[in-house]
């Protein structure tokens, strides 16, 4: 939500705001002209922040709070009933449909800040506003982050309960890390081959692809998980699904959408003449991508590798519902523990 205003912020024309300056004070400015020109990216950061809330499965199961995607992995993990846990999903997939479809059809026109964000813009003094601004914003960070994690340390104690959580979470931890690494890897290059058919290609065929992979990313992975085991849960295919690949399966559907969404942004500011130019000159299409387009939106693919592989390390949704015996990552790892050890124990283990 926040970088998404952000973005809004900056596509506007610094001389529109100029222009108002010189008859109005800042709090007009803001009020009648910023306002109404990042209302659209307001509108699309809460919208994406209700698809992900919707489905949210880790914060409530740890905290035992009754939810959507709670009752679809119930029914799934506890009762082993797929039908219910089908039939359960469904009113939770009309919601992140119905989402969807405000993004694509009633937003679609409205966001295109991210195509002109511009590096200037010009500063408004706070004046005498500064320092309870200040005051406000540390004051929400520190309740929201800072006090949540002074009571993790103070709740783990001294060292010996954090050699005890370590103890048994060495292969959680590798787990996690390897697997995301290599899931991340895997959509960086996906995302970029999506991200150039989602920019390049016709419009029918483009908005269809990119429909898809933000319907793969909103739904939650509770319900996704699900899919994939009715999916890959069939004779001749246990190496996939009773093993490690079903995991990396899932993130590779479930996140790609991310590494394409921050793609396709780099890629629009690749101008297209420098492709007819290569074609011009006899380069091969592959050439020219790992040779033009790979090195200009480098700094790209490295955020969107960082970035999946950060989403993947906190996956509990999703694993949590495919993962195999055997197979356990540090969510898991920490979810588990919240049930069968003291909490000074799963508060080392988070810190």
């Amino acid at each position: 939500m926040l970088h998404l205003v952000r973005l809004g912020l900056r596509s506007i024309d610094p001389a529109t705001e100029e222009a108002a300056r010189l008859r109005f004070g800042w709090a007009r400015v803001v009020w009648r002209i910023d306002l109404p020109l990042i209302a659209s990216a307001i509108a699309l950061g809460m919208l994406l922040t209700f698809i992900l809330v919707i489905g949210e499965f880790g914060v409530p199961a740890y905290l035992r709070y009754p939810v959507f995607s709670g009752a679809v992995f119930t029914q799934f993990a506890a009762f082993l009933d797929v039908r219910a846990a089908v039939v359960t999903s469904i009113p939770l997939g009309l919601l992140v449909l119905a989402g969807i479809v405000l993004e694509r059809y009633w937003l679609r026109g409205r966001v295109q800040f991210l195509e002109r964000v511009r590096i200037l813009s010009i500063v408004a003094p706070l004046g005498a506003w500064r320092i309870a601004a200040i005051t406000g914003v540390w004051t929400y960070a520190l309740v929201t982050v800072g006090l949540p994690l002074v009571g993790l340390v103070l709740q783990a104690g001294g060292g010996e309960n954090y050699v005890t959580a370590l103890r048994g979470a060495g292969s959680s931890v590798a787990t996690s890390l390897w697997t995301a690494a290599v899931a991340a890897t895997v959509m960086a290059a996906a995302g970029l081959l999506l991200a150039y058919l989602v920019d390049r290609t016709a419009r029918a065929r483009r908005h269809l692809l990119d429909t898809g992979l933000v319907l793969l990313f909103a739904v939650p992975g509770t319900v996704l998980g699900v899919a994939l085991i009715l999916l890959w849960n069939r004779p001749g295919l246990t190496s996939v699904y009773a093993g490690v690949g079903i995991i990396l399966i899932g993130y590779v559907a479930h996140y790609t959408p991310l590494a394409v969404r921050a793609l396709a942004v780099s890629l629009r500011g690749v101008s297209a003449r420098v492709e007819e130019a290569a074609r011009v000159a006899g380069v091969p299409w592959t050439s020219m991508m790992r040779r033009v387009l790979l090195p200009a939106v480098a700094p790209a693919v490295a955020g969107a590798w960082g970035l999946t592989f950060v989403f993947c390390l906190r996956d509990l949704d999703l694993v949590m519902t495919v993962h195999p015996p055997g197979v356990e990552t540090l969510p898991i790892r920490l979810y588990t523990l919240m049930a069968n050890s003291a909490s000074s124990v799963t508060a080392a283990l988070s810190c």
